[in-house]
């Protein structure tokens, strides 16, 4: 299942789309990762964001830069979890529990690492 491979919402970073690219891209480096999560001022995931999109024009704000972010349940399979993200044009997902709040975060890359080690079983 994707939740086996995703990052805990509480250790994922969210981005408030307000921010300058360059706040945001320092962010992500200080988790270490190369892409993150949007959230708008009551916390609603609104977007994802890239840090090399954000160097590009570090004085743009984060609003600007938004890029698409799937949606998963809780629960769902890796394969299925692609196939959304795929159908979305997203590279990053967020999974959410039956009552809609994000639990975690997926990358494509994140989905693929078990299926490549497993030689495609799944």
């Amino acid at each position: 299942h994707a939740t086996s491979v995703m990052t805990p919402w509480f250790l994922a970073g969210a981005i408030d789309v307000s921010w300058k690219a360059r706040r945001a891209a320092t962010m992500l480096g200080e988790l270490g990762a190369r892409r993150g999560v949007a959230v708008d001022a009551v916390g609603r995931v609104v977007g994802a964001v890239d840090a090399i999109t954000l160097l590009a024009d570090p004085s743009s704000v984060v609003a600007d830069r938004l890029e698409p972010v799937g949606e998963l349940a809780d629960g769902i399979t890796i394969r299925d979890a692609l196939v959304i993200l795929s159908h979305n044009g997203a590279k990053i997902g967020v999974v959410v529990d039956s009552g809609g709040s994000p639990i975690g975060v997926v990358t494509i890359e994140d989905l693929l690492a078990p299926l490549i080690r497993s030689g495609d079983k799944e």
